[in-house]
């Protein structure tokens, strides 16, 4: 840990592992390189872009869809209330109103929380002018794509009348949220 960001932070670590916390990450690209070595500025962006992806749109891809497909019961019960093994009617099969409506809450509590969108400046400020630049460009790249998802969002719902909403930029949070 550089002297500098600990002497900041107060934080005190005696010893770090030598080891990947994650095996086989980053892998080995070459002979000189060790396990969990980062070789490169590239590999550096690659790996933060990975982590960005999953801790932002993939997550709210995942969980922001929650409600739209698993808050109708009979679309994805999260549980069969009657033994595989027998035939019965589809109503035995089904939670009962009570457990139907617990399972709406749930899908809705966990489906509906954002703190916050992805690239916002209230939630990132930068002090140096080029810091700042670089999140402004982001935040224009950000509407462009935006533009482009819902023009082709628009298309879907015209051909097969359902969109998806749920990786728009404006539609995802900083981070995982839940």
């Amino acid at each position: 840990m550089p002297a500098g960001f600990a002497a900041k932070t107060g934080i005190r670590v005696e010893s770090l592992p030598d080891y990947p916390r994650v095996p086989h990450f980053p892998s080995v690209n070459s002979a000189n390189q060790r396990l969990g070595e980062i070789q490169g500025l590239q590999q550096l962006i690659d790996i933060a872009t990975h982590i960005i992806f999953t801790c932002g749109p993939q997550h709210a891809a995942v969980n922001f869809s929650q409600f739209d497909y698993a808050g109708y019961a009979p679309n994805a019960p999260l549980a069969t209330y009657t033994r595989p093994d027998v035939a019965v009617p589809l109503e035995e099969v089904l939670p009962s109103p009570e457990q139907d409506l617990k399972q709406m809450e749930l899908t809705f509590a966990l489906s509906g929380i954002i703190w916050g969108k992805l690239g916002d400046s209230q939630l990132i400020r930068y002090e140096e002018e080029g810091d700042r630049q670089i999140l402004r460009q982001f935040q224009l790249r950000l509407e462009s794509v935006e533009l482009e998802i819902q023009q082709r969002n628009q298309q879907r719902l015209n051909r097969d009348g359902v969109d998806y909403p749920y990786l728009l930029p404006s539609r995802i949070p900083n981070s995982i949220n839940i």
